[in-house]
């Protein structure tokens, strides 16, 4: 679903040490024309969704516990427009499986799945 091909982006590293990385993701999905993006290694704890004003992205996402350490984690990045359309918000299984119910249809819907297994 992003741009004119209709295909999910899948990008690295939306979290991290450093607050400001997930923002470097954001002008990337622009440049690209993105509409959905699953993304991983977001290092983000628990569950959570944050709306970043004015980028036009929502970012949702499914991390390990606050007490855990947090090198894993699966998000979904999400223009606003499309959000607002979503009978279901995207659902974090843990801190590696998380999944989105994308209406095509009528009663049709795409299930896009963000897994993370690193080696």
């Amino acid at each position: 679903m992003a741009g004119s091909g209709g295909d999910a982006a899948d990008e690295n590293a939306v979290g991290g040490d450093d607050e400001d990385d997930d923002v470097l993701v954001v002008p990337e999905l622009a440049r690209y024309k993105v509409d959905i993006a699953a993304l991983s290694e977001t290092r983000l704890s628990e569950q959570g969704q944050l709306e970043e004003v004015g980028a036009g992205f929502t970012f949702f996402w499914s991390g390990r516990p606050k007490t855990e350490r947090h090198d894993a984690g699966v998000a979904f990045a999400i223009r606003n427009d499309i959000v607002g359309h979503l009978p279901y918000l995207p659902l974090g299984n843990n801190d590696r499986l998380m999944s989105l119910h994308r209406p095509l249809q009528e009663d049709k819907f795409a299930t896009i799945i963000r897994t993370y297994a690193p080696q």
